[in-house]
């Protein structure tokens, strides 16, 4: 069988026409995406120290499994084709990702834990690198498709999703807001102990229905879950190219997030950081000249008739 031929220039950056263009698709199999160029952006991004998960799932389209043997099975693919498995037809040519985030929306909640024990056991084949099982449940406790695979199944992390929910970081203050619920998961719950929740959130006004706040109100919510609950591993933006677009907090939202997360915990806990300068008010403009003075009036002249005896 031979190689995949490379993708021609045309659909390189200057051409570029997207990861759902037919013209990206791979030579032998045409129903699965070939983008070498999205494979070398992964491999920039992992030079960096960053983690590159591929998500699987989504609020559209019809997915699942009909049983656990299925479920494994498809383990063994995506291990093939984006892990640290071997395959002719890998999308992202030799790029290894770092792991498989659980976004399911949809369908069945049948085998995912099948799915996560698969894997797994095939990362223990791969001692050169730190695989990562992560998801991405609803804020309602327990998530409707993901809740058993929670009580079960190994995850690093969860990505729990505050927006578009009663629960969202917009009913922070009220009962509805339950990170409490999460914390107590991952703490009573969870296979894995040391598991992270993170603090799910729109990155801009348009990326969600409901669950944007601004970056003081976010600022204000991260220090209450980070300081209370010792499960918080941070915060999920949906997503970065809404916060690329977001400039409301004066710079891009996501970077004024972590700006705010690189605060020493121990200072903002107990309430002793160091109190911030404040900012001088700019100085008033200069009150306007007086206008000149109105002329004097010309002497008056009074027409006088002559004096007639």
């Amino acid at each position: 069988m031979e190689q995949p031929e490379e993708i021609s220039d045309s659909v390189r950056p200057e051409g570029y026409q997207g990861l759902t263009s037919q013209t990206n698709v791979n030579k032998i199999l045409p129903y699965l995406l070939h983008c070498p160029r999205t494979g070398e952006g992964v491999k920039l991004c992992q030079s960096k120290g960053k983690a590159v998960i591929l998500s699987l799932g989504g609020a559209a389209g019809a997915y699942g499994f009909s049983d656990d043997a299925e479920a494994k099975d498809f383990a063994h693919t995506i291990w093939n084709l984006f892990l640290g498995g071997s395959s002719k037809t890998r999308p992202l040519d030799d790029a290894i990702l770092d792991g498989v985030d659980l976004d399911i929306e949809g369908g069945s909640a049948l085998g995912y834990p099948a799915f996560i024990a698969e894997l797994r056991s095939l990362f223990v084949a791969d001692s050169t690198k730190q695989y990562y099982i992560t998801a991405a449940p609803q804020c309602p406790f327990p998530d409707a498709y993901l809740g058993t695979t929670l009580q079960s199944a190994w995850v690093d992390m969860v990505f729990v999703q505050y927006y578009n929910n009663y629960c969202g970081t917009q009913a922070y203050g009220s009962f509805n807001f339950n990170f409490e619920q999460w914390d107590n998961w991952a703490k009573t719950v969870s296979v894995n102990k040391d598991v992270k929740v993170y603090l799910g959130v729109p990155a801009s006004r348009t990326a969600a229905n409901a669950g944007y706040v601004s970056i003081k109100r976010l600022e204000e919510i991260m220090d209450s879950v980070r300081c209370n609950y010792t499960s918080f591993g941070g915060v999920m933006m949906w997503d970065m190219s809404q916060s690329y677009g977001n400039l409301e907090p004066g710079t891009e939202y996501s970077a004024a997030a972590a700006k705010s997360l690189k605060r020493p915990r121990h200072l903002v806990c107990s309430g002793n950081e160091p109190a911030k300068a404040p900012v001088p008010a700019p100085a008033p403009p200069p009150a306007p000249a007086p206008p000149p003075p109105a002329p004097a009036p010309p002497p008056s002249e009074t027409a006088s008739a002559p004096y007639e005896s």
